[in-house]
This record gives C-alpha cells, structure tokens and sequence, in this order.
C-alpha cells in the first residue's frame, strides 16, 4: 500500500484526489493546478479513488468529475499523562467530535455520556492513542474536521488518468441537500470515527494486550505497519502537520470503502460506449445502489499516418511539372543555339558613345528612358560589324547598317 499512497490511480485503477489544502495556494486563480514532475510533489487525500469507466486504451482523453473529500488539520499532538475522562478503555485510540459547549453531565454508573455533536465546520475532533498504559501515557491530538466539495480535471493518456487541477465548489446541491450534510454531522460521523478506530480489534477482550492497531501504526510510518507486533505507537512525536495529513488520507480512505465497494474494485465494464450514448447498464450491475455521472469527454488520438492520393492534383502537378521542365530544355537548346553573348542589360546604354548606333538629338545628356524613347523605332542587332574582314567584331549595332550575321567557324576579337 506505500507504494500506491503517492500514485496518480490506486491499485485498482481509480482516480485520486489531491488533497485540496497542499494546492490551495499554489496561484490566486479559481483552478489549481497540480504541479508536474515526480508523484511525490503531490499529496493525495484518500489511497482510494474515484471510479471512471469509458477512457478508450488509446488516445488522450480530458474530462471533468466532481467530488466531495474530508481534510483534518490539528493545532496540537502532544503526550499526556493519565487517561482522558472520555477514553473507552477497551480501545487503544479512540477519536471523538468535541462539544462546542460543556459536556453533558454523565451517569454515575459508568455509561457513556450523550454524544456529542458537530455543529459545523471545521468540526472539533480528537484522537487519543495509547502510549503506556502502566504510565498513563496518551498521544493526545486537537484537530478540526471540514467537509467540502470540488470539481477535478482529468488527463488519461490511454487507461492512465491522473488529475491534472482542481477548484472548490459550493458544498450543497440538489445531490447533497443541507439536511444530508446535518444528518452526517450529527449521526453518521461520530459513528465514522468510532467504528474506524476499533475496525480491527472489535469485541475484542483485551485490545490492550494486542498492542496497537494497524491504523495506528500506519499513521506512525506509513511504509512500516504490518507485521506481528503487540506493542502501542508514538504518535505524539509527529508534528501536528504531518499527523493532519495523515489522518485525512486514513480518514477519507475509510470513508469511501464504506460505498460502491464493487465498482471501487474495478468491477467496471472496459467500454461503457454504445451508439454514441453511455450505458451504465453493466456497471450498475456491480452495485444497485450506486448512480454514475455521465460525464462529456474531449478525446484526441494519435493515428498512423497514411497517404492518398488526390488523382486531380496528382494530375495538375504532373501537367506543370512537364511543362516546367520542357521550359528547362528549351532554354538549354536555345543557349546552345545562340552564338552572339549575352550582354544586354539596359539597351539605352549600349548605344550611349557607340559608333554603330546614331546619337539622337540630346547627345550623352537624355536618361535612359528620353533615349529609349527616341530611338524606339531603330531595329538593332548583336552582330559581326566587321564582315569584310579577316577577323571579325561583335557590337551592339543598327539592323541595317552593314552588321553581318555571326558565325561559329569565324574568328572575332
């Protein structure tokens, strides 16, 4: 069980809650967030958690639950001597809700007084536990005991959930009306408390012979408690804080044994999916008494990708991709054609001071473009100037000016 008291999901694969108190102060926003990293950073509020049924085994899956879970905190944890007044000797702990008011006054024949109750919350509680009894010597903790509600997120990658944030929620609803929660307070509460203490060693004849209970020695070290040992605990030696804590997860893991058991051992079907619609038919099956929340999930799935082909585009790309390269070949073909080189940039410049080219009215000082303009209407050619002689020139020329054409088997400087 140390093993599962800081996992995500208890051995059975249900969802702990984070123990609100831990995150409470984590940001000033309405949801908090449970921090990242190892499980240790987290403490969780029961060792058992929420059943969920539905999460497809592959995918990521988020969705929201509600829940409502116990949280002790103690102001003190001392040892102290002689046996409290209100201590039933056949135990060896024993934890009880405090009157707010004075006590009644008990029988004098050694019946137990009228119990008391929890007004409200945080409830006034405390645990007494057995040190030594030749000494008299009790571990002796005040603690207050509050009751709330809270909407969880939850991230499943595949089965593997884990809550993720958390916000606290008004306590009552329509589910939980305040007359329920006066009825726990008043009834069901004391006897939560009692019953959890003497779990294992009731009607037993002597509980002091036996030594501690397994609760008690889990709340004094939670990776040592099991085994043969008649002997009793320390637990005034733990800090109120730890001992708190402690005895919340002990608390709310008690508490919700006592419901769904069933369907808390993973009698749950693996796909509660049927036409789109939950059917909880199979799982009520587990438990008649138990009603489930239908809860809208946002799955996304990580698929093998697998291409198609879209024959329109298919055939598109191929018609532009000849074309492109029927381009390619036909610009090679006419670069190895063409024999004049490739030396036209801007034209009006080839003619500027060029022999071969008249000057028009305006001389070296038109633009570009004013000599562009007037010379719009001369044909020009790249070609031999010289063609009468031996070694011919090439130059930027008027077309009809003796230019010859040029040739590969002629010399040109």
């Amino acid at each position: 069980m140390g093993r599962y008291r800081t996992t995500p999901m208890d051995l059975w694969g249900n969802v702990k809650l984070p123990l609100y108190r831990t995150i409470e102060n984590s940001t000033s926003d309405e949801w908090k967030f449970v921090p990242n990293g190892t499980a240790d950073n987290v403490t969780y509020a029961s060792l058992i958690g929420i059943p969920i049924a539905g999460p497809p085994s592959v995918g990521i899956s988020s969705f929201n639950i509600e829940a409502r879970q116990f949280d002790v905190t103690c102001s003190s944890n001392n040892a102290s001597r002689g046996e409290p007044i209100d201590f039933v000797s056949k135990y060896t702990w024993q934890l009880q809700v405090v009157n707010d008011t004075a006590p009644p006054p008990c029988k004098k024949n050694g019946t137990s007084c009228a119990p008391p109750v929890c007004a409200s919350y945080p409830c006034p509680i405390r645990s007494e536990s057995l040190v030594d009894s030749d000494t008299g010597k009790y571990s002796v903790a005040n603690c207050g005991l509050s009751f709330e509600k809270y909407e969880i997120g939850v991230r499943c990658n595949g089965t593997e959930c884990a809550a993720y944030k958390m916000r606290k929620m008004y306590l009552y609803d329509e589910d939980y009306p305040i007359g329920y929660d006066i009825a726990l307070r008043r009834q069901f509460m004391a006897t939560a408390l009692l019953a959890m203490t003497s779990a294992d060693n009731f009607n037993m004849p002597s509980a002091e012979a036996r030594g501690a209970t397994t609760m008690e020695k889990w709340l004094q070290d939670p990776l040592d408690f099991t085994g043969v040992f008649f002997g009793n605990v320390e637990l005034y030696k733990l800090s109120p804080q730890v001992f708190g804590d402690r005895l919340t997860i002990m608390y709310n893991t008690f508490w919700q044994s006592t419901y769904a058991s069933r369907a808390i051992g993973g009698n749950l079907p693996a796909s509660v999916m049927e036409t789109g619609t939950m059917n909880f038919t199979q799982a009520q099956r587990a438990d008649a008494n138990i009603t489930f929340v239908a809860t809208e999930a946002n799955v996304s799935q990580d698929t093998t990708p697998m291409y198609k082909t879209d024959w329109g585009w298919f055939a598109a790309l191929l018609v532009c991709s000849i074309i492109l390269l029927a381009a390619a070949y036909t610009g090679l073909v006419l670069k190895y054609i063409t024999i004049a080189p490739d030396i036209i940039g801007y034209a009006s410049s080839l003619t500027l001071l060029n022999p071969y080219v008249p000057t028009p009215t305006g001389g070296t000082t038109l633009t570009g473009l004013a000599r562009t303009a007037l010379m719009r209407d001369y044909p020009v050619r790249i070609g031999d100037v010289c063609p009468n002689e031996a070694v011919g020139a090439i130059a930027f020329a008027r077309a009809d000016r003796n230019v010859g054409k040029l040739d590969r088997k002629r010399f040109y400087i």
